[in-house]
């Protein structure tokens, strides 16, 4: 029984209980089986683990662990051996007392297959503990009521662990979130990664992955359940942020994407207002643009409130610069952002919903987002809309062009048709102009085209189309005039030529006008080019009678047919 190799085998040496220690008082203390040996090794002492062994020991059962302790007793020196019994190992220490009357005490410890397993157990639930707490923050059991019933000692969401154990989960539950299609506090069946959104202590929202699993009784009824949560709020949160960018840079992308796929110039910022209008859902969108101080509607999706114009205009002040500025007026939450560009402020984005549904944080951040595009856009739109002027107009003069006088008449002729409105067309030629370029040099003669260009614009209405088709050919289309009111411009327009006289050089022919006179009634079904050519043949008239006068077409005026080496507008 006694393990020969073991005996003596590294002793435990200098160990001795001290005389004053009550060795009986050691051996009920001892948690193990502890023997106390007399002077001639045999027990005399045992505590309740430790009886069978004495027994045995007695009747000299243990073999050579009677000749170990009776060596212990001679040399006073600690031993270790390890012995067998009843199919499990003790490890055995034999300690002298150090009393007057020789003795050994014999403590023993059980590491046979029995032990291992409990330590195994004990390592595996240790084990077990460790995993949970890797892929949980909190374990927890429920009961049959579903209340808690244990809880991780660190408690959870805030919670400390004696404030969970007996309450009922569902209290911690948000209302404002469905409820979870398996509640895994009280379920009867597996559960893994259910998504619960509860309320911490301090009254904010978690998200947890619960995974559970039922604890049945032994009858088989349910007994509750027992589970791990892992707290995802900051994952779910950053995954909500990162889903709210895309959409941003989505929405972004699609209304710079409209105006930069738009083919007309001076239609891009209302592709602008149409997509960004789709992409926040708002009731209106409108866009203004500052030019030399005012503010300008640009663009619009939408019904755009009428006093929304002067409304935006008051507040692009200084402190728009601040970033947004919320708006209410009439039923209407407006988002005013101002747009820029090259650091100005040149205009402004408004985002207007009916009163109660205002714009989301979501909705404010696409504003945002598209404003600065928005501003070089105008930008775009101004220089786009600055050469169009530009190349309309004559550039020493001021007036229209040929090009731009047909293209504005085409418009005003088809509109005068609609309302059957009268309408006449002047033909103006400068008499004697050569003779101011020969004599007096081109600056001269630039001066006295200036003059007729300014003398027209004084007597013509301001609603009237005036333009130099080129060289000194000079025309005007008169909206709702008739051929009476026609003939009376024309003789105005005759009286006042006589200023021009002061641009003629010393000795030449004086300055003056010709002119030619058409008139379509509202009934006459004429077109554009007959009512022009009309006009035209009367100024050639005026020429061959003698310069200096006007004449009608209807005063039998030849047709431009006639003519030789003339051009027609």
């Amino acid at each position: 029984m006694v393990n020969p190799s073991k005996l003596f085998d590294e002793p435990v040496r200098d160990i001795a209980v001290d005389a004053r220690l009550d060795a009986r008082a050691l051996l009920v203390a001892y948690p193990g089986p502890a023997v106390l040996l007399d002077g001639d090794g045999r027990p005399s002492l045992a505590n309740a683990e430790a009886l069978e062994l004495a027994e045995a020991w007695g009747e000299g059962a243990t073999g050579g662990a009677r000749d170990c302790a009776l060596r212990v007793i001679e040399t006073q020196v600690a031993a270790q051996l390890a012995l067998g019994w009843h199919g499990a190992t003790l490890d055995v220490v034999m300690v002298p007392t150090g009393e007057r009357a020789p003795a050994v005490l014999v403590l023993g410890r059980d590491v046979g297959p029995g032990h291992g397993l409990r330590d195994a157990l004990v390592e595996s639930r240790q084990r077990y503990k460790d995993f949970a707490a890797c892929v949980g923050d909190f374990l927890w059991e429920t009961g049959p009521d579903g209340s808690f019933i244990f809880v991780s000692p660190a408690g959870a969401l805030g919670y400390r662990a004696g404030v969970l154990v007996g309450r009922d989960p569902a209290t911690l539950l948000d209302p404002a979130h469905r409820r979870p299609l398996i509640d895994p506090f009280r379920t009867d069946l597996p559960v893994t990664d259910q998504e619960l959104h509860l309320i911490t202590a301090d009254g904010s929202l978690a998200c947890v992955l619960a995974s559970a699993l039922p604890v049945f009784g032994a009858g088989g009824g349910p007994r509750g359940a027992r589970g791990v949560w892992r707290d995802v709020t900051i994952e779910r949160s950053r995954e909500a942020e990162l889903i709210r960018l895309r959409r941003r840079e989505h929405a972004v992308a699609q209304v710079v994407g409209a105006m930069r796929d738009e083919p007309d110039i001076g239609s891009m910022l209302d592709g602008a207002a149409v997509a960004l209008a789709e992409a926040t859902g708002a009731d209106f969108i409108a866009l203004y643009a500052i030019e030399d101080g005012d503010v300008r509607a640009a663009a619009a999706a939408g019904e755009v409130p009428p006093w929304l114009a002067s409304v935006t205009a008051a507040h692009l002040g200084p402190g728009i610069e601040d970033g947004l500025r919320g708006l209410v007026g009439e039923g209407f939450e407006i988002l005013l952002v101002a747009t820029r560009s090259r650091g100005r402020v040149n205009g402004a984005l408004c985002m207007g919903r009916r009163a109660g549904h205002g714009s989301a944080d979501e909705e404010r951040a696409i504003v945002v987002g598209v404003a600065d595009a928005v501003g070089l856009t105008i930008e775009q739109v101004r220089g786009h809309e600055s050469i169009r002027r530009l190349s309309r107009l004559d550039a020493l003069t001021g007036l229209l062009n040929r090009r731009a006088f047909r293209e504005e008449i085409a418009r005003r002729g088809a509109l005068a048709q609609r309302r059957d409105s009268a309408t006449s067309v002047f033909y103006i030629d400068l008499d004697h102009f050569k003779q101011v370029n020969d004599g007096a040099g081109h600056a001269a003669g630039d001066a006295a085209l200036k003059a007729v260009a300014d003398l027209l614009l004084t007597r013509f209405r301001s609603a009237d189309v005036v333009a130099r088709l080129g060289g000194d050919e000079f025309a005007v289309w008169c909206d709702d005039m008739d051929e009476p009111h026609a003939r009376a411009k024309a003789e105005e327009i005759g009286v006042a030529s006589g200023s021009l006289g002061v641009h003629s050089p010393s000795g030449a022919k004086p300055l003056g006008l010709s002119i030619g006179v058409a008139s379509r009634s509202g009934h006459e079904a004429s077109d554009i080019d007959t009512l022009l050519a009309a006009a035209d043949a009367a100024l050639y008239a005026a020429k061959n009678a003698g310069r200096g006068r006007h004449v009608h077409s209807s005063d039998g005026a030849r047709d431009e047919t006639e003519r030789e080496g003339r051009s027609s507008c």
